[in-house]
């Protein structure tokens, strides 16, 4: 599972994080948009940048999606924490590109 993580995040790095900050928590719950953009609630001990728990990847086209999809299902069963780089924000939903495990946190 650790590598399906670095496969995602390589697949999307190329898109740019110049005032991006990571965002540690647990998956609450997730979602799927009638737009298909990924939905998730993080448990975390504070908000992100933007306001709150919420954290959305908008765009369910771009390479190396499923792999994210799939990495933050497991995560979310294993109750596991999950790091995601939030680029920018929605209001007070933070967006992200990229993610990245932590096993065991």
């Amino acid at each position: 599972m650790k590598h399906l993580f670095r496969i995602a995040s390589f697949l999307l790095l190329g898109i740019g994080t110049a005032n991006a900050n990571w965002y540690t928590g647990k998956i609450d719950r997730m979602q799927v948009s009638p737009a298909g953009a990924l939905i998730i609630y993080v448990q975390a001990n504070a908000p992100h940048e933007c306001g709150s728990y919420q954290i959305v990847f908008s765009n369910p086209g771009a390479a190396g999606f499923k792999y994210i999809f799939a990495a933050l299902l497991s995560y979310e069963a294993q109750k596991d924490s999950v790091q995601f780089l939030i680029t920018s924000c929605s209001g007070n939903a933070g967006i992200f590109e990229n993610i990245e495990g932590s096993p065991g946190v």
